[in-house]
């Protein structure tokens, strides 16, 4: 899929950026990030793919079309892209599916699999209990809520070990953007007589607060592919910041660089 759009589904845009926060029956943990750049696309969805195994929740690449169907070339210099680890669950007549654990990650056996060909693996998309028997119980209600809700300290936890942020440039003029418009700024950086800090939260959900608390109560610029500047929300939310400028586009086309960088020029107050 391109990305979100509204009669216009062959363009690029960036509006959906609170379905993919909190979209979803219920509540429970998830990971959303977004790459600001095609080289960091390939690391990202290495890295969300094994946050999903270890972990056990779904993960989110958010992206659009502009990024996602560009062409760049990103070298062959990668580091070193995490691999999904193993989880192998205690085969046997006692498995359960949804066995309780200090961090809500139970155990993993897939039916059939050769290390557990013995192994009934039982599950629901009702409540259960841990050896996946529904149950409509209250207090088993809560205990399973319970269990997926220790899963916040280790999706914290596990996502800190990745880069959660990057910025590029300098100067008093901080600018925040997200995905492909972290590259049409880079660009507009070459051109601008103004200098600007572009900011570009990588993981937003969980948000990395410890990487960006610096910037709690300032005055910023977002620029975003968003009529009601959706972005500009999620950063008011997050860090308070006090938005003094959106420079947003949402005609399905993506931000000229010399275009934008008359645009920074221009601003006033900021």
């Amino acid at each position: 899929r391109p990305g979100p759009a509204t009669g216009a589904s062959t363009y690029t845009a960036q509006e959906d950026l609170f379905f993919a926060l909190h979209q979803g029956h219920g509540e429970f943990g998830r990971v959303v990030a977004s790459p600001d750049s095609n080289n960091r696309a390939l690391s990202l969805s290495a890295e969300l793919l094994a946050l999903a195994w270890e972990l056990q929740i779904p993960t989110i690449l958010l992206t659009e079309k502009h990024l996602s169907e560009g062409m760049a070339d990103i070298g062959m210099n990668h580091p070193e892209l995490p691999e999904a680890k193993e989880l192998p669950g205690t085969a046997g007549a006692s498995y359960q599916r949804y066995a309780a654990t200090p961090n809500g990650v139970s155990p993993l056996v897939f039916p059939g699999h050769k290390c557990a060909p013995d192994t009934v693996v039982k599950w629901t998309t009702l409540e259960h209990l841990e050896n996946g028997v529904r149950s409509d119980a209250a207090a088993d209600i809560k205990a399973m809520k319970d269990k997926r809700g220790l899963k916040t300290k280790a999706i914290q936890e596990a996502c800190s070990q990745y880069q959660a942020t990057a910025e590029y440039g300098e100067g008093e003029l901080l600018v925040f953007a997200y995905v492909s418009t972290v590259l049409e700024l880079r660009e507009a950086q070459k051109y601008s007589n103004r200098s600007f800090k572009i900011i570009a939260p990588i993981y937003l959900e969980p948000f990395p607060y410890a990487e960006l608390e610096q910037y709690r109560g300032k005055e910023v610029v977002v620029v975003e592919h968003s009529q009601s500047g959706l972005f500009a929300q999620f950063l008011k939310i997050k860090l308070d910041v006090q938005v003094k400028h959106l420079i947003n586009k949402y005609d399905g086309r993506a931000f000229d660089p010399l275009e934008l960088a008359k645009q920074i020029e221009e601003l006033q107050d900021a």
